[in-house]
């Protein structure tokens, strides 16, 4: 099979009271994908799949020490889609996530991220879901991960640059999945930014790339690997 995906991400964060540093972060997310598919393959006969996922979440930044942030979230995201890849569905989750920064190392900065979090499908009657093709399905994530930024020394367009490259393991338990173990290892090159520093847009640009390894809970050789091109832009 082969196909494309195209995903559209929105984040703001908010400080929820003058000179706090608790922050509420509202998030947007629109996924489409859309496949064609070959005799006997994913769908079982020809023909196109699409799908269509829209997401909203809302979480409070709590700091609990000066590099160290406590974020609890919740979200909900609802997907159309055709009943080869799945059909619609409608997922809750809650998660709690610690972000540990530890400066100064040398001349670069580690990032110790980690998550516990719980999913489960629901139905509101918002997408076409009916007793027949509605599964119950509930999970527990576990998702831990490091990320190292290295000042460069060259400078572009007079400003200084940073090379960011990091790795995160995502595991679910519970019900049974197709993709329970998930590996996650990014690269990503731009212009250094520090949290408070917004004078120009070039200041806010990175590019990188994004290896992605998951092991098929159901199929030996259906393991899933992709590699995306990134590029980021901060306002």
């Amino acid at each position: 099979e082969s196909g494309q995906r195209f995903d559209l991400k929105y984040a703001r964060g908010m400080r929820l009271s003058e000179g706090s540093r608790t922050r509420l972060v509202l998030t947007g997310v629109a996924r489409y994908l859309t496949a064609s598919d070959s005799p006997g393959g994913i769908g079982g006969t020809h023909g196109d799949l699409n799908a269509l996922s829209i997401g909203l979440g809302a979480g409070v930044q709590v700091p609990v020490r000066k590099d160290w942030w406590l974020t609890p979230r919740i979200s909900w995201t609802a997907t159309s889609a055709s009943r080869g890849i799945g059909g619609d569905s409608e997922i809750l989750a809650a998660t709690i996530a610690s972000n540990i920064r530890f400066a100064n190392l040398g001349r670069g900065e580690l990032t110790m991220g980690n998550l516990v979090g719980y999913t489960q499908t629901i139905r509101t009657g918002i997408t076409r879901q009916d007793s027949n093709n509605h599964v119950k399905q509930r999970n527990f994530w576990f998702r831990n991960g490091l990320a190292w930024r290295l000042p460069l020394g060259g400078l572009m367009l007079g400003r200084q640059t940073s090379l960011r490259t990091s790795y995160v393991f995502t595991l679910g338990t519970k019900d049974t999945m197709a993709f329970e173990q998930i590996h996650e290892a990014a690269i990503s090159f731009g212009f250094r930014m520090r949290e408070t520093e917004q004078r120009t847009g070039s200041d806010l640009l990175r590019v990188g790339l994004l290896y992605t390894h998951a092991k098929n809970e159901y199929f030996r050789d259906a393991d899933y690997d992709s590699l995306t091109l990134t590029a980021g832009y901060r306002f």
